[in-house]
């Protein structure tokens, strides 16, 4: 069966899809009908709060050099010093419900997210909501961005969303109660490989796959249990129970009819920390704004058996997004940050040229580029002697058009840790890599809504994120049998760049120096000694970097 990498159009673009004309950081206007009065639409507000100051508390949290290394705030601590007066939030969502919201205000008291029907955000907001087609789907968007109404100027600075896709009222089919389920593969070795190749081998003889830590993906697939099933039968592990949320009311048919990215991401977290207490899925709505699964994902990890880690394979185009969007999605990751949650993101599988096919030219996607937020780009082995193969940038040209995410052009600024790298004043990515070829993971079960399944060789960077987050996962276990039981590592960058500066590096960090991702002749980015816009800093050494988080993390 041929490779097939678990990408979609709308990865590229979820705020602006490609039937609509980009422009600057925005979308032109979109023509179609008005969109149905009563359809419920999406909103967010951010309300006035000190991001600038919590930006920086993360930071101190983040330095391994300074006295706050590994500290964490609450979701209460960073409503109380940095959010929004809770007399003003109060009375910004008391205006929304009047106007007919459905929705209520996140846990740091700053971001107000809902449901309201067309036609009272248009009365309200001022806005002009179109119903277009795109990709054959029914889509209600905003005619123009959006802005801060009058009656809310007092209070809040963005408003997003506004966008989504609604049911074509064709009915989606149920799966039979026994799925038509094909013959099992020859076994790959993957598991083992990875283990030792990361670096996970030690960490895992002392008991460590997982137990008491969770993780949280953002889908656009639906969950498909019976392939899930299927992996665990025909390869003889174990997945962790997985369990779904439906993020602002998503319509069911936007998910398409089979289960792949979905699957990928947790069976690829499954095989390296098999025994999580749990995996919960936010399936979101891709013509909708990733702030809705976001802010829901990251809210869940401030309870007490929240997830400690948040990995998404999705990622949007940057030019697609629009400065209040990401604006509110910074407050949410960096939030998410100050209470110790990790945040891991693809790099995307379109090489240097992220917004491919809008244009080849050199972008990149968001979450990836957040400061806060670890890029993973992505690498493929190379010789088979034994478990200690090498590793090259993963690029599948000319054969396919499929190559790890990694450039040097973003609209996110320099964070202070990439200070020393030589280039342009704005966010690099990534900031390392792991394997991602197809061939490398082998076949996976796809199953369909009609319950027709098949094994499939998918991969790509959409593996991983998960991959990561999950290695991640074990490496913490072990970290809090000697630092505490509720240790969580909040953004890692600092710490992995200032491991990238010392001497001996090599035992953390895998440096790879071969392949390019430019798929397009874009200019970027070509693998070297030391940093490159192709793998980051390498692949990372699990036992190595549990070694320096031992020897930085304050003991309990």
């Amino acid at each position: 069966m041929p490779s097939k990498l678990a990408r979609r159009p709308w990865l590229r673009g979820i705020v602006c899809a490609v039937p609509i004309v980009l422009v600057a950081a925005g979308c032109s206007t979109p023509a179609g009908s008005p969109a149905p009065d009563d359809v419920q639409v999406p909103v967010a507000v951010g309300l006035r709060r000190d991001q600038a100051g919590l930006a920086q508390a993360v930071a101190n949290s983040a330095n391994p050099s300074g006295g706050q290394f590994l500290s964490q705030l609450t979701a209460q601590n960073i409503a109380t010093t940095y959010g929004t007066n809770p007399n003003n939030a109060q009375e910004a969502l008391k205006a929304l419900q009047g106007a007919g919201f459905s929705g209520s205000l996140d846990p740091t008291g700053s971001i107000i997210t809902g449901l309201m029907a067309a036609k009272d955000a248009e009365a309200f907001f001022g806005v002009d909501l179109r119903l277009v087609t795109e990709d054959t789907v029914q889509v209600i968007r905003p005619s123009s961005p959006p802005s801060v109404p009058s009656s809310l100027a007092a209070f809040a600075t963005e408003v997003a969303g506004f966008a989504r896709s609604i049911p074509s009222g064709t009915a989606t089919p149920s799966a039979p109660a026994t799925p038509n389920l094909p013959p099992c593969p020859p076994p790959i070795a993957l598991t083992a490989r990875l283990r030792t190749y990361y670096g996970l081998d030690a960490i895992y003889a002392g008991g460590n796959t997982g137990q008491g830590l969770k993780l949280a993906m953002l889908e656009i697939d639906q969950l498909s249990q019976p392939a899930i099933t299927l992996f665990e039968k025909c390869f003889k592990v174990q997945i962790p129970p997985v369990t779904n949320t439906i993020v602002a009311d998503a319509n069911p048919e936007a998910f398409g009819d089979e289960a792949e990215e979905s699957t990928l991401d947790i069976v690829a977290a499954g095989l390296l920390a098999p025994n999580l207490d749990g995996i919960q899925t936010y399936q979101f709505d891709p013509y909708t704004s990733m702030v809705f699964a976001l802010n829901d994902a990251v809210s869940a990890s401030y309870q007490p058996d929240g997830p400690e880690i948040l990995s998404t394979s999705i990622g949007v185009c940057e030019q697609n997004l629009q400065g209040p969007e990401i604006s509110i999605m910074e407050w949410i990751l960096n939030a998410g940050a100050a209470t110790g949650l990790t945040t891991v993101a693809s790099s995307g599988d379109d090489g240097s040229s992220a917004c491919y096919p809008q244009t080849k030219d050199q972008a990149s996607q968001y979450p990836g580029t957040s400061g806060v937020v670890t890029a993973l780009g992505g690498t493929e082995f190379v010789g088979t002697g034994g478990p200690r193969p090498s590793e090259v940038v993963w690029n599948n040209s000319p054969a396919q058009e499929q190559a790890g995410g990694g450039s040097q052009v973003s609209r996110m600024p320099k964070p202070s840790y990439q200070n020393s790298l030589p280039g342009p004043n704005n966010r690099i990515i990534p900031d390392i890599a792991l394997v991602a070829e197809p061939a490398d993971f082998g076949p996976i079960p796809v199953c369909k809504n009609n319950g027709q399944c098949q094994m499939q060789v998918v991969g790509g960077t959409s593996a991983t994120a998960p991959g990561y987050a999950a290695a991640l996962a074990t490496m913490l276990q072990q970290l809090r049998k000697n630092n505490g039981a509720q240790l969580r590592l909040g953004s890692m960058n600092p710490m992995l760049y200032n491991i990238a500066a010392s001497p001996s590096n090599s035992s953390v960090l895998n440096d790879i120096t071969q392949g390019t991702n430019d798929l397009y002749s874009a200019g970027c980015c070509t693998a070297a000694p030391g940093y490159d816009s192709a793998s980051g800093w390498g692949s990372i050494n699990f036992g190595g970097l549990l070694k320096a988080y031992e020897s930085s993390a304050p003991k309990s």
